[in-house]
Order: structure tokens, then C-alpha cells, then sequence
């Protein structure tokens, strides 16, 4: 697990790094020393598993496939990375560029989601992510790296959770991304 800070001068500093981690030390961490990140600066996150047969940690013999899930077992790492600016003025610029981040990440998860024809399977992923059958996804129920992005786009009841209509919007925005995708471009 590590994690590295890209400066605008392209030089490189490791913010993070554990060589090998361990499940148990899951927490969270705070730098001995305040560290300052110019603007333009880029965070490169490498989280690596090793599920082969050497991996004397390994909990499956032989070797699996491990995908998303919510158990120790499963893919589920993240890094976070907390900050404040450095100058009160600063703080507006700071918040309306992380706006603009999260707007990139969502454009991103949104091709990954047309990439993977997301919305074939839309009904047999709610089925399955919707662990109390209420035909609700509470936040607790969807994959932690997507938490944020679906509840803060498509919660407009605010209760932290989708319900059938909000899921909609997506299906309906899912939906949207596939006409556009399969339209031809327009030139003028």
C-alpha cells in the first residue's frame, strides 16, 4: 500500500508507504509533521493483493478470484487522504476544486459503468447489493468506493439511502449514456 504525491515539478513524495500490510492495522494516521502540497499536485494511490499460492497469508487454497465484497477476505482497500489549505483565503479554491475532482470522478465511474454495461445488469445488481430486501440500497449496502458518488448524485430524499425512484435516475442516466454512445456524433 502506497501512497505518492505528484508535484507540480514532477518530483515525487511518498506521503504512504506499507510494504506489507496487515488487517489489523486498519485505522486511521496522522503525519508527525504538517505537509504542504502546492496546487496541481496529483495523489497516486497503488494498493497490490497477492492471492497466489506463495502468499503464506493466503486464505484460499488454491488461489481465487477475489472481487469486491465487505469481508476480510474480499477486495477492499482505500486510501483517504484528509486536507485543509494552508490559508484560510485558500479555502474556497480548495472546495471548488475538489468539486471539480468529484466531477471527474464521476465522469469516470460513469464510462466504467456504460465500459461494463452496468445497465444490463442494473436489476440483478440492486437484487444482490440490497442485503434487507426492502428494495431500498442503504448506504451501508453499496460498495464503499461508490457510496459517496451515488448517494450525494441521486439521494434527493436525503435519507442515505436509493429507493426505487432514485434508482431510476440512474437506470434513466445509465440509459442516457448508452443512446449517446450509440448515436452517431454530430457535426456542424
Amino acid at each position: 500500500m502506497k501512497m505518492t504525491a505528484l508535484l507540480p515539478d514532477s518530483s515525487e513524495q511518498v506521503l504512504l508507504d506499507i510494504p506489507e500490510w496487515d488487517l489489523d492495522w486498519q485505522d486511521s494516521y496522522f503525519f508527525k509533521d504538517k505537509i504542504i502540497l502546492p496546487a496541481g499536485t496529483v495523489l497516486k494511490s497503488d494498493i497490490r493483493y497477492d492471492n497466489s499460492a506463495e502468499n503464506p497469508d493466503n486464505p484460499f487454497s488454491p488461489p481465487q478470484r477475489i472481487k469486491w465484497g465487505r469481508e476480510s477476505t474480499d477486495e477492499m482497500g482505500s486510501i483517504t487522504l484528509s486536507v485543509v489549505p494552508a490559508e484560510n483565503s485558500d479555502e474556497r479554491r480548495l472546495t471548488i476544486a475538489t468539486a471539480v475532482e468529484k466531477a471527474k470522478l464521476f465522469a469516470n465511474v460513469a464510462k466504467e459503468l456504460q465500459r461494463t454495461r452496468v445497465l444490463d445488469r442494473l436489476p440483478q445488481i440492486v437484487k444482490a447489493l440490497d442485503k434487507d430486501g426492502d428494495g431500498n440500497l442503504h448506504s451501508s449496502e453499496l460498495p464503499r468506493r461508490m457510496r459517496s458518488i451515488l448517494i450525494e448524485r441521486l439521494d434527493a430524499d436525503k435519507d442515505d439511502s436509493l429507493n426505487p425512484s432514485e434508482i431510476q435516475v440512474l437506470r434513466d442516466w445509465l440509459q442516457t449514456l448508452r443512446n449517446r454512445e450509440s448515436s452517431p456524433s454530430q457535426t456542424g
